[in-house]
């Protein structure tokens, strides 16, 4: 299993969803060059609320997206960031009518990939405004109104199969990100309705149809391009530091939590970086303390061209005892030191 559909099992939307977001990762044209690969048993439904499923994905390191196919998408955004950037996360705007709507106020897309539907207008047919990313087809489906639901599952599979081909090329210095990069740069606007630049050229993001319908073939003819860095991870809250435990004598050991792509980690007391642990060492440190005070921890990870955001921090106190000294530990997370 790599792909959670958030959704009831055994009904026919969690089943049209899931079949979308297969049809999508084969939705390639040259099947010569990217063959139809049977992806039918890694992507299964789940219930369960969001939270629920991001909680099973963060103990679960296979999982490499969730799609929910709801309403409800400003409630999952802030969720989304606890397992982001591994874990990609995709919901539609939210309404299969055609209507604006006002739930982001930033005009690009947020962390979690959405999207819109529309099938013979030849372009987003559903919910539109700022932060919508794509559209895309309800294929999977057996008629109707266009449903948003289905489309999220195609743009899904598209960048699903965008992403593990870069894999295939790049390893682990591939990213979602990159995937999403590409998706966004290559994808068609041929909608009637985008605005054009002074020029006379359709531009490349517009609310009514967002970056437009992705092109899987046209994106991965583009996988030499190296993508800027990504604005989502600056927005991963890291949470806690790992298992800190402290001895008698004025020694704390930091036990850090690992990050998706780091290279380094960098350990901070009161603000001020005592220790930088490269990926693939011990992610543990035992700071020995020499006077007596309170210590707040935390730490940040460096990946290749960005840095996470700190980590929520620990206070640790080191009193003078009878005998011998002690350390009081506060465990819980600490936002503000002033």
């Amino acid at each position: 299993m790599r792909v959670i559909v958030s959704d009831y099992p055994g009904t026919e939307h969690a089943e049209g969803v899931r079949q979308a977001i297969i049809y999508g990762y084969n939705g390639t044209d040259d099947k010569v060059k990217y063959p139809d690969v049977d992806v039918s048993s890694e992507v299964v439904v789940m219930s369960g609320a969001f939270q629920d499923i991001v909680n099973y994905a963060k103990s679960d390191p296979n999982i490499v997206a969730i799609a929910r196919s709801t309403s409800g998408i400003r409630y999952f955004v802030e969720p989304a960031k606890l397992v982001y950037p591994r874990v990609q996360s995709f919901v539609p705007m939210g309404s299969n009518v055609y209507t604006e709507v006002f739930i982001f106020t930033d005009p690009q897309p947020p962390i979690i990939v959405t999207c819109g539907c529309g099938d013979d207008e030849i372009r987003n047919n559903t919910a539109w405004g700022n932060g919508l990313e794509f559209w895309d087809t309800d294929w999977c489906w057996i008629g109707g109104a266009d449903a948003s639901s289905f489309a999220n599952g195609w743009v899904c599979g598209k960048i699903w199969r965008i992403y593990d081909e870069l894999k295939k090329i790049y390893g682990n210095s591939a990213t979602w990100w990159w995937a999403r990069w590409l998706a966004r740069e290559y994808a068609h606007r041929i909608e009637p309705n985008r605005p054009t630049d002074e020029r006379g050229e359709k531009v490349k993001w517009c609310k009514e149809n967002g970056y437009g319908r992705i092109a899987v073939d046209w994106s991965l003819a583009h996988a030499h391009l190296t993508p800027p860095a990504d604005p989502y991870l600056p927005l991963v809250e890291l949470g806690q530091i790992g298992k800190v435990t402290g001895t008698p004598l004025g020694a704390v050991k930091i036990k850090l939590q690992s990050v998706t792509n780091a290279i380094q980690y960098n350990i901070l007391r009161n603000g001020n970086v005592i220790k930088q642990i490269k990926a693939g060492e011990i992610l543990e440190y035992t700071d020995v303390l020499t006077s007596y005070g309170t210590y707040y921890y935390s730490y940040y990870a460096i990946g290749s061209t960005e840095q996470t955001i700190e980590s929520s921090k620990i206070r640790v106190t080191y009193n003078k005892g009878n005998h011998p000294s002690v350390i009081y530990l506060k465990e819980e997370p600490v936002k503000d030191v002033t």
